[in-house]
């Protein structure tokens, strides 16, 4: 209201959106005393301009997260509008940008900000693209049009933790690689054996602390040493001449700290069979000697350690003879 026919009118307005950022902007005044209306030429501004912020770390900085399978690990700042009082910035959209080397950033996707001013990133690293375990660096801030972009003034860094795989890949017999199972003969044989270890990402993984044992089903447990030959092969070479027959169980354990799980007690069941050729002793003739219409009874003792089956056959030579002609046949069941 203006009083004695002059005065000042001055209106704050404060209700600006986003919408409303550009130099395009007009106003003017219109004047009407009840019986006269007039309008004054229109004024170019104000210049509206991007709201200045302010960003603050909250959480996640020396924070671990495993890559297998699914889990994050939460990466947290805060958002306040300096032109508003220091107001919570709700909806804005916030940036955050993760190594994946320890040097390469990979920009992730863009989240907004909460109801209450804070960025929260759940970040769950995976193979593609490849986030290599160790310590990587992050970084974050504000990328959006209604906001001056503004990032959080340090980078601060996160664990990426990797899972070992163990596979008993190849046992060779005569020098062939086959995958198990495989029959090999004791005391003939020597074990030759591939283990390959992957991460899991598949990625070989080189220099890391592998041991194999072998257990029997009798539960005896025969230790073997192994060389590493590259690209996560691991191998193991041992005589076998000691070990008991039958099958065998292959446990693996593999470790490569610090960013690295161990992988333990990891069994592959029954991926060997040593099997034993049949040994005959104490050959003898019970009744021994026999007239020619008597008949003769022979024993012989039968070993065969992997128990299997077991044809015992009794050849016999007439005397003044080179010929061997069969007598008599007996299958031995285990």
């Amino acid at each position: 209201i203006v009083w004695w026919g002059s005065g000042t009118c001055e209106i704050n307005v404060t209700d600006y959106s986003c919408e409303d950022i550009g130099t395009d902007n007009y106003y003017r005044f219109e004047i009407y005393d009840g019986t006269n209306l007039f309008n004054t030429s229109d004024v170019q501004g104000p210049n509206i301009t991007e709201d200045d912020v302010a960003v603050y770390y909250i959480k996640g900085n020396n924070s671990f997260v495993d890559r297998y399978g699914t889990n994050y690990t939460q990466l947290i700042f805060y958002v306040v509008d300096l032109d508003r009082n220091n107001a919570p910035v709700v909806g804005a959209n916030a940036s955050f940008w993760i190594t994946r080397d320890g040097s390469t950033y990979v920009k992730q996707p863009v989240v907004q900000t909460n109801e209450s001013g804070y960025a929260v990133y759940n970040f769950d690293p995976g193979c593609d693209p490849l986030y290599v375990p160790g310590v990587q660096y992050w970084r974050a801030g504000i990328e959006d049009a209604c906001y001056v972009d503004v990032n959080l003034t340090e980078t601060y860094q996160l664990t990426v933790m990797g899972t070992l795989f163990n596979q008993l890949e190849y046992i060779y017999k005569e020098g062939v690689p086959y995958a198990p199972p495989v029959n090999l003969t004791r005391g003939e044989e020597d074990i030759i054996a591939d283990i390959h270890v992957r991460d899991d990402c598949s990625v070989d993984i080189t220099d890391a602390q592998v041991n194999l044992t072998w257990i029997s089903e009798y539960g005896n447990r025969y230790n073997c040493t192994l060389s590493e030959l590259g690209s996560g092969i691991y191998r193991c070479s041992m005589n076998n001449s000691k070990m008991r027959a039958r099958w065998y169980n292959a446990e693996i354990n593999s470790s490569k700290p610090p960013y690295y799980h161990d992988t333990l007690e990891f069994i592959q069941h029954n991926v060997l069979f040593l099997q034993t050729r049949p040994v005959l002793t104490n050959l003898i003739c019970i009744n021994c000697p026999v007239g020619w219409g008597e008949a003769a009874y022979y024993n012989v003792t039968v070993t065969d350690e992997d128990l299997d089956y077991v044809n015992v056959t009794l050849f016999v030579r007439k005397p003044g003879s080179t010929f061997y002609y069969q007598m008599d046949k007996v299958e031995l069941i285990p």
